[in-house]
């Protein structure tokens, strides 16, 4: 019997070179299919599995010349055959045969046309799970076409669905595998043979000391490279530490720090993330385009399309960010979808489109690593998702008109719940596991903004307080327990789009209470954004916009920003950046 271990020579240094991500048993018939015709495979069947032979071999044995045609087995699959069979011939229970590398038919094989197996499998198990063919709640997309001496180069190093972390169990014979979302994914290549062999539960093969080695090693990178994350908090805008002494009174001092310029309609809303060593902002418009920028320069770093409408919303996801530490951002349009991006690639790889009218707002929860997503729609309706499976898991039913804010309770408070605001002049309250309406809150106007309090404070005990902003141009602060106003801010001659609480410290604490956790900001169409003293109901700040320029406020986000000087007082400064309703976006600091 011939030995069987790899001829040396320069073909097959270099067929081994586009191997190192391929299964190690015979490739899955089913997936070759998607892109060739059944009588191209049919010379490459391998005797034992029945799939695509993986680095073919001939059966040569004087026994079998009265057999047609060429005898063809895989070299994974017959080693293992030969194992476990006391090496006897695959074809009848005899031994002494002698099997040859077929080089010419290794090249036909690795010329054979294919998909990204990942996206065969994602799309595979959506359809097992009982949704229709083309019709998943959520679609992962990734659409290599290529030849299959190509595909090692497009899953180590472009496949976008590894570059976002999905990592799919084996095919199994009993029931449908689930897809998962590694939070550290391995770097030993030959997991992909796993994946994708038609014989996942023979491919277990033991490893060599040098590869275990290897394995621990990467193992330990990333546990380190963990640590490092979780000390950093690992959530989109945490950067840098808050300062105690990045306060409101220095904030008070700010000026006008940069532009950003691009979008050509109405930004409707921003986000920030500092998780890597760029910090970005992303924008949504009315132009149907999203837009991230360097923060640090004020360039236009990219612009994806996608949408058919408006852009309405736009957050940094903050479960990709934790679990599979990259930047992916969500987006929610007029065009009634729900799109998740990874912006490195310029590409969107899923899409919730259970809505069936324009979504105004999206909220990550901050339990779970923001594993959960609300939305609410022109459909009436708040939607709660789970962002790992793809799956709309609760429809939240009550508002008669569109909603256009939703937010979650802080992670101090009692229970999960959700508020949203709507234009049927209610905020209601939700509880996130049994969807059932907990609380109705009357105002007038049309609710564009609701936040629930952050802090635990004399004035209101954390998430048990809500804000909101109206088209009746008055901010106002909801004792949730009571349904009561607690307190009501006039200034503005506009309405209301978004209101928050600030987010770091101050130094009144005789005047104001506890940190931030006193201090409110509103911004509105009349072109200003607004502090207010909540004890006081006294206005403590105004930022005016462009007059001509601007036209009004949209949209507002403070960010922690990095200095590229070292400072003794603090780690990082506070600005705040705003969405205009002509397009620019502006930033606001302190300058040094």
């Amino acid at each position: 019997m011939k030995n069987l271990e790899r001829e040396e020579g320069e073909e097959d240094r270099k067929d081994e070179a586009c191997s190192a991500y391929l299964p190690r048993v015979c490739f899955e018939k089913k997936w070759i299919l998607q892109s060739n015709e059944p009588e191209q495979l049919n010379d490459f069947i391998c005797l034992i599995c029945k799939q695509i032979a993986n680095d073919p071999m001939e059966i040569s044995c004087p026994e079998h010349t009265n057999l047609e045609g060429l005898l063809i087995v895989g070299e994974d699959c017959l080693a293992q055959f030969l194992s476990n069979n006391n090496n006897s011939c695959p074809v009848q229970s005899h031994k002494n045969c002698q099997y040859h590398k077929i080089k010419s038919m290794k090249r036909q094989i690795l010329d054979l046309n294919v998909v990204c197996p990942r996206q065969f499998q994602y799309d595979l198990r959506m359809i097992d799970d009982g949704h229709e063919e083309g019709k998943p709640p959520g679609t992962a997309v990734c659409d290599f076409k290529g030849k299959l001496e190509q595909l090692n180069e497009h899953l180590e190093k472009s496949c976008s669905l590894r570059l976002l972390g999905w990592c799919l169990k084996p095919f199994e014979s009993t029931e449908t595998g689930k897809l998962q979302l590694e939070k550290n994914i391995s770097k030993d290549s030959n997991k992909l043979g796993d994946t994708f062999s038609a014989n996942s539960d023979q491919s277990m093969q033991i490893k060599s000391d040098t590869q275990e080695k290897e394995i621990k090693s990467t193992h330990c990178i990333h546990s380190n490279e963990q640590k490092q994350y979780d000390n950093n908090d690992g959530t989109p805008g945490s950067g840098c530490k808050t300062s105690p002494n990045a306060s409101f009174d220095l904030f008070c001092s700010s000026k006008l720090l940069k532009n950003f310029s691009g979008h050509t309609d109405i930004v409707r809303g921003i986000d920030f993330s500092s998780s890597t060593d760029d910090q970005i902002l992303c924008s949504g418009s009315r132009d149907q385009t999203i837009r991230l920028w360097d923060v640090g320069t004020g360039k236009q770093l990219k612009v994806l399309s996608g949408h058919s409408s408006a852009v309405n919303c736009v957050k940094f996801s903050p479960y990709h960010n934790r679990n599979s530490h990259c930047n992916v951002i969500c987006s929610s349009s007029t065009d009634k979808t729900i799109r998740f991006w990874y912006f490195k690639i310029e590409k969107q790889y899923q899409v919730f489109n259970e809505h069936t009218k324009a979504v105004y707002c999206i909220q990550f929860s901050p339990f779970d690593n923001g594993r959960y997503l609300c939305s609410g729609s022109g459909d009436k309706t708040v939607r709660l998702w789970d962002v790992e499976t793809s799956k709309a898991l609760h429809v939240f039913n009550g508002h008669t008109n569109d909603i256009w804010c939703v937010d979650f309770s802080p992670l101090q408070s009692n229970c999960k719940t959700i508020c949203s605001g709507s234009d049927d002049s209610t905020v209601r309250l939700w509880d996130v596991e049994t969807a059932k309406e907990l609380t109705v809150i009357r105002q007038k106007g049309t609710i564009y903004s609701v936040k629930y309090s952050p802090f635990q404070t004399s004035a209101d005990s954390g998430g048990n307080a809500i804000l909101s902003g109206s088209s009746n141009k008055k901010v106002h602060l909801w004792d949730i327990r009571s349904r009561k106003e607690i307190s009501v801010f006039k200034g503005h001659t506009n309405e209301v789009y978004c209101v928050d609480y600030f987010p770091f410290n101050n130094n009144y604490d005789d005047i104001v209470g506890i940190g931030g956790a006193n201090i409110i900001y509103s911004g509105s169409w009349d072109n200003t954004i607004r502090f207010w003293d909540i004890r006081s109901n006294k206005q403590l700040l105004k930022i005016s916009g462009n007059t001509k320029e601007d036209k009004g406020i949209r949209c507002i986000q403070f960010l922690p920003l990095k200095n590229t000087e070292k400072r003794k007082d603090n780690d990082c400064s506070h600005v705040m950046c705003y969405g205009s309703v002509r397009g620019p976006i502006r930033m606001w600091g302190q300058t040094y």
